[in-house]
């Protein structure tokens, strides 16, 4: 006899679930956003079917991009480092076994992960951080298994997780290392990864990073498929599929400083008036919606276009602007909330504090802003090349990710004629140029969803072409400066 399925559970269902357990969470502990996220707490919103969106459907799950995303907006309104948590488990751990792993390795781990189990990422090492192609963690392959050993930090959830996909080259026969980079998954029981240091940061608590020293026996069909056709594309599928999912990181982490902002400032009295209605007050909150807005057009050209469970290996482009462009919204709107807190909105563990405390390594881990930028203009200059287009005002109008943004914003500006030979800081300032303008190309492209009326979409438009124009001008004159 067939067992009789559970009737399937909706999106909006598994969300209301999850606000429940975390509405129980924040009533209960008075410092759960000041340690580690306890395994007891795990096991509820497991029991509230928070993997459900990250695991096929012939192992209970779901696997829904758009459930996935719109679990890590919630999240990050009740907390951004729990929504940061939930993203390594989902997107970066099993996302890539959806994609990556065999079929025996799935059975395995797929029931354990609906049960409870929890599993993260090591691919940082202490002198190999941008440079991970570089890394110098190895694999030798023996008849009874691979053999992995090496030395990963910055690793989230470390000493908190049952499992750990890790990142390796294989030493070939003369010692050198491959370059192609390979993904394990690794039973923490079975030891041989050991936290040997643990990093203590000013934000982010709920989570803990270490140093691992790593010297592992892999069984070999714990390896990954390694897809064919270019180099890494496996590292570039895990790179691109956190970065992907920065709008749904930052749209409900948006959405509770504009929240805050504006009833902090209509409840703060000043010289027996509102602060809302002074003018500077009023400005930063009017840029806090802006920045609301322009993430949710954003998180809505996600949903559209972005498939975390198939390979976005191909999705550079996209994914480093949508981290670039979300983690500066994100930086800059915590910031102004503490402006507008004035010195309440630096005492610890407020939320103020606790927002910019939490944003700011956002621009730092999963690639430099610094390097992304410049990433986005490489990447840019290439496509340009290809296409033998000459003229860089002719090529935005024709490239595919900025056809609909306005030519006229390069036409009084001469300097634009990228090259690979420009100096670090000028291909920065034309990565951040880029960014916003694909940025407001992927607005254009989902206006018509009716998310935000068009004089929003007009306040969006007008902010990023102010600061396009911005970003051109210091080229222009040859400003040296960041």
């Amino acid at each position: 006899m067939i067992a009789a399925k559970n009737p399937p559970i909706s999106t909006n269902e598994i969300l209301q679930k999850i606000q429940s357990v975390l509405d129980e969470l924040a009533t209960e502990s008075s410092s759960l956003f000041q340690k580690p996220f306890s395994k007891e707490h795990w096991m509820r919103l497991i029991d509230a079917g928070i993997m459900m969106s990250c695991i096929p459907s012939e192992y209970g799950g779901m696997l829904s991009t758009v459930t996935t995303f719109k679990l890590l907006s919630k999240l990050s309104y009740f907390a951004l480092p729990l929504s940061l948590r939930v993203m390594i488990i989902q997107l970066l751990f099993t996302s890539i076994l959806v994609k990556h792993g065999n079929s025996e390795t799935q059975r395995e781990i797929f029931p354990k992960l609906m049960s409870g189990d929890i599993g993260g990422i090591a691919i940082t090492e202490p002198n190999y951080g941008s440079d991970a192609l570089n890394m110098q963690t190895g694999y030798h392959n023996t008849s009874q298994g691979y053999v992995v050993s090496g030395t990963k930090h910055w690793q989230g959830l470390s000493g908190e997780t049952e499992w750990f996909l890790i990142a390796a080259r294989e030493i070939k026969e003369n010692q050198k290392a491959a370059g192609n980079i390979d993904f394990f998954l690794h039973e923490m029981k079975l030891g041989g990864m050991e936290v040997i240091e643990k990093y203590p940061t000013p934000g982010l608590l709920m989570m803990q990073y270490g140093k691992n020293k790593i010297d592992v026996n892999i069984p070999h069909h714990r390896k990954m498929i390694f897809p064919s056709g270019k180099r890494n594309p496996l590292l570039m599928d895990v790179f691109n599929t956190a970065r992907l999912a920065f709008p749904a990181m930052g749209l409900g982490f948006l959405e509770r400083i504009y929240e805050e902002a504006q009833a902090y400032t209509h409840s703060r009295q000043i010289n027996r008036k509102p602060l809302s209605e002074y003018d500077l007050a009023q400005f930063r909150v009017e840029h806090l919606k802006i920045w609301r807005d322009l993430c949710l057009m954003l998180f809505e050209h996600s949903q559209q276009t972005i498939d975390v469970y198939t390979s976005v290996a191909d999705e550079t482009l996209l994914a480093d602007v949508y981290k670039v462009v979300v983690s500066d919204l994100m930086l800059k709107a915590s910031h102004s909330l503490q402006q507008l807190h004035g010195g309440m909105g630096y005492r610890q563990f407020g939320f103020p504090e606790r927002a910019f405390a939490d944003s700011r390594p956002f621009q730092i881990l999963d690639g430099s802003n610094d390097i992304l930028w410049v990433q986005i203009a490489w990447l840019v200059m290439k496509a340009m090349r290809l296409s033998q287009a000459h003229d860089f005002r002719d090529f935005l109008g024709s490239f595919e990710p900025t056809r609909l943004v306005s030519q006229d914003l390069v036409e009084d500006y001469p300097i634009i004629n990228p090259d690979y030979e420009m100096p670090q800081r000028q291909l920065l300032k034309l990565g951040q140029f880029l960014a916003k303008a694909i940025a407001l190309n992927c607005i254009k492209e989902v206006q018509e969803s009716h998310l935000l009326t068009e004089d929003d979409i007009n306040e969006i438009t007008l902010l990023l072409n102010f600061e396009m124009k911005t970003i051109l001008l210091s080229m222009s004159s040859g400003c040296r400066g960041l």
